[in-house]
């Protein structure tokens, strides 16, 4: 399924590098993500998530795109963003069918890891509230 990604036309060190630029902006996602959400029940949590999965869609490509250039220095200085995704295109990424490859695939992951950790918040907040009643 993904043989012909991009990702595996880069080298050793560049995958390694694009995996830990991903692992860092998901994980600043999720824990902006959660400090946003926090006081949030799990339904506004997981429109929630989807908002932050649409800014991700929209404004990630540029990190990308400045990762990239410091891979290939041929390429030129600009700006990548482009129009804001369309909800359709939002509800193909985190239902995965949109494009098959790692990065569409990586951003519908982002979506559903954010909404299970919303889903353990929501839980860890209720059994909170419910252990200071019963004391």
């Amino acid at each position: 399924m993904y043989a012909e990604d991009s990702f595996f036309h880069l080298s050793v060190a560049g995958r390694a590098g694009l995996a830990l630029l991903s692992a860092g902006l998901a994980t600043v996602t999720v824990i902006l993500f959660l400090k946003v959400s926090n006081r949030f029940g799990l339904a506004v949590k997981v429109f929630t998530a989807l908002v932050f999965t649409w800014l991700f869609m929209w404004l990630s490509p540029q990190v990308y795109y400045l990762y990239y250039r410091i891979l290939f220095s041929d390429l030129p200085l600009q700006t990548v963003i482009g129009q804001p995704p369309d909800i359709e295109s939002l509800l193909r990424m985190v239902s995965f069918t949109a494009n098959q490859n790692l990065s569409d695939h990586s951003k519908g992951l982002l979506f559903w890891l954010m909404t299970a950790a919303g889903t353990c918040s929501t839980m860890r907040n209720r059994n909170r509230t419910q252990h200071r009643k019963d004391q």
